[in-house]
């Protein structure tokens, strides 16, 4: 026990600091356990979910088709079983493979059984099984609606997504992705431990810190506790310079400020990642599959061409082939970039000279004729380590939105100018098209996200994926029926200060 007069001012100050610190520490480290664990489960059904949908789009039959094409319409229950097993087990295989662990598979209503069940070497003696009665498979069925499931099944104990097969309204049977709820359990614990590790840590962290700055800090406390109520606040807060102990103490903690802001981004960033991470890859890769015929497909209509006299009228039809394959390459190319993005070649650059080349790339006029452009580009801008062709597909997807956004006739005005500090490149483009509804604009750069019946959600998503990797930012103001502006910063360094970053709230934007 402390004798009277002994619980000194330090001593306080260490237990108190200590204390604030663990359990500031425990309580978020609780939050964020939640929330990891939160993430990890709806990941989990994510991807999951994708791979059975992935099965959906792969079945491009009926069950019946399929057995009418071999003649087996008439033939025995475990004959179509068979048959349709012989059809379908490849399919189910190689997704099965693509992500160790997962078990996935087709089921008949008609023939109330297991067609498939991948991969086939471990679940397949599975196949010809009808499901249990209380199987969450046969309200699948009976409402042509998807159903997570986590219970002790065929397979064992496993969190079972199931998506209907809905083929001319009629529901035909269902497909299921599977995870074993060990594996998942496993994963948690791994989750845990490290959070538990990650407090420990930090506990231990915050009784050697309270320690150290104790005696330095007890005379200037007022000082350290105004400051560190503004940073609880406002992570933007910063200490100012201050001599001696005091000083060195301000410094560390705006240190941890710009730690926790950078940390912040970053999070967010994750998050965002993670979300897409499972559809990124698997469209990649049914992206790759598309390019191939598509080339054929071109190539043969190409062929065609030569053949047909200019008064042809064919030559009409074989044109909106040959338009409508090269609008899906530019789909698949903005997919396959946002999914795997090529490597940057900076170079120094002229921001004025890539916005002139794009607009006589583009063409607007073209497009549509009455749409009026303008420009203003200051001459004195100086030259930005970037890459250009990056750099200009920004402006590219920008202008094309622009147009777009135009329904009749307009004005799309372009001006580059210096933020007052001279530390970022300002691009701006105007327009006077119909603008964007306030509920759309934080969405709006949401991979996927669009509000055109033909437009792929990529564009600005990949205009603000290149603009970050150049460590810039974007902006966009819009008022329905009063146009929207989207305004690019750049950072003069050309992106090179990796390690320091920079923060919008880094820069006026002017």
């Amino acid at each position: 026990m402390f004798k009277r007069g002994t619980l000194t001012l330090r001593i306080l100050l260490i237990l108190v600091m200590a204390l604030v610190i663990m359990a500031t520490l425990m309580g978020t480290g609780y939050v964020l356990l939640r929330d990891a664990q939160y993430t990890l489960m709806e990941e989990k059904q994510v991807k999951l979910f994708a791979f059975a949908k992935l099965l959906d789009i792969s079945l491009d039959r009926t069950y019946n088709q399929i057995l009418e094409e071999k003649g087996l319409q008439n033939a025995s229950r475990e004959e179509k079983i068979r048959a349709l097993n012989e059809e379908l087990k490849e399919v189910t295989d190689f997704v099965a493979h693509s992500e160790p662990g997962i078990g996935v598979g087709y089921y008949s209503k008609e023939l109330d059984a297991i067609i498939t069940y991948g991969p086939s070497e471990e679940l397949g003696h599975n196949v010809g099984q009808p499901i249990a009665a209380t199987h969450q498979g046969r309200e699948v069925m009976r409402t042509g609606e998807e159903i997570i499931q986590t219970a002790d099944l065929v397979r064992g104990e496993i969190m079972n997504c199931m998506h209907p097969i809905i083929r001319n309204g009629e529901t035909i049977g269902y497909i299921w992705s599977n995870e074993l709820v060990e594996d998942i359990n496993i994963q948690m614990n791994q989750l845990q431990f490290r959070f538990r590790l990650t407090i420990f840590l930090g506990v231990v962290l915050a009784f050697v810190g309270a320690a150290l700055i104790a005696d330095s800090v007890v005379s200037r406390v007022n000082m350290i506790k105004h400051g560190l109520r503004q940073i609880q606040d406002d992570l933007d807060y910063r200490f100012p310079a201050l001599p001696g102990e005091v000083g060195e103490i301000g410094e560390a903690i705006n240190e941890m400020a710009a730690a926790l802001g950078e940390r912040r981004r970053l999070m967010v960033q994750m998050q965002r990642a993670d979300r897409l991470a499972a559809l990124g890859e698997i469209a990649a890769g049914v992206a790759h599959e598309i390019r191939n015929p598509l080339t054929s497909i071109k190539g043969f209509v190409q062929l065609i061409e030569e053949e047909l006299s200019a008064e042809d009228p064919r030559l009409e039809y074989t044109q909106i082939v040959i338009r409508e394959v090269d609008r899906m390459n530019r789909i698949i190319n903005e997919l396959l970039y946002y999914a795997r993005p090529s490597e940057s070649e900076k170079i120094s650059g002229s921001i004025n000279r890539i916005i002139e080349d794009t607009l006589f790339l583009i063409n607007i006029k073209t497009i549509n004729p009455k749409v009026q452009v303008h420009t203003q580009l200051n001459s004195e801008l100086p030259n930005l380590c970037i890459d250009v062709e990056q750099i200009k597909q920004v402006f590219m997807n920008l202008l094309i939105n622009s147009i777009q956004a135009i329904e009749k006739s307009g004005e799309i005005n372009l001006e580059t100018s210096l933020t007052p500090d001279g530390k970022l490149v300002r691009i701006a483009i105007r327009d006077t098209g119909k603008g964007i509804k306030p509920e759309n604009l934080k969405k709006l750069f949401d991979p996927f996200f669009t509000t055109r019946d033909k437009g792929t959600g990529l564009g600005l998503a990949v205009v603000q994926k290149i603009v970050e990797m150049h460590r810039g930012y974007v902006e966009v103001e819009s008022q329905p029926g009063q146009g929207t502006t989207f305004t690019v910063f750049l950072p003069i360094s050309g992106g090179e200060r990796i390690n320091e970053g920079f923060k919008k709230e880094d820069f006026s934007s002017g």
